[in-house]
């Protein structure tokens, strides 16, 4: 039986879960919580990651500063704004049927 896997979901699920970790987003999209944190310490790994008596836990190395964060959206924007406007200029010219082949 074939599977039919479907790339454009694929990839956005795939950068929706790396820009939620990059960003340690408090949503329920994070995996990374206090519930995976007493994981780890029921299963006796990573003491670095453990929570404390309150609660409260590090945030691990992969997870982006404040001013680090800026800098990504800023860039992720960037990039966004300028696919926008390559896709727009190039619906333009197909509307007007004009080739740049000649």
């Amino acid at each position: 039986m074939p599977y039919n896997l479907d790339v454009m979901h694929i990839e956005k699920n795939v950068f929706d879960n790396v820009v939620v970790t990059l960003l340690n987003d408090s949503s329920n999209k994070c995996k990374d919580n206090l519930k995976a944190r007493k994981d780890l310490q029921l299963w006796g790994i990573r003491p670095d990651l453990w929570p404390d008596e309150n609660g409260k836990y590090l945030s691990t190395i992969y997870t982006l500063t404040n001013v680090n964060k800026d800098i990504f959206l800023k860039t992720l924007k960037n990039i966004l704004f300028q696919m926008v406007t390559l896709v727009t200029l190039a619906y333009a010219l197909m509307s007007n049927n004009v080739s740049l082949e000649d």
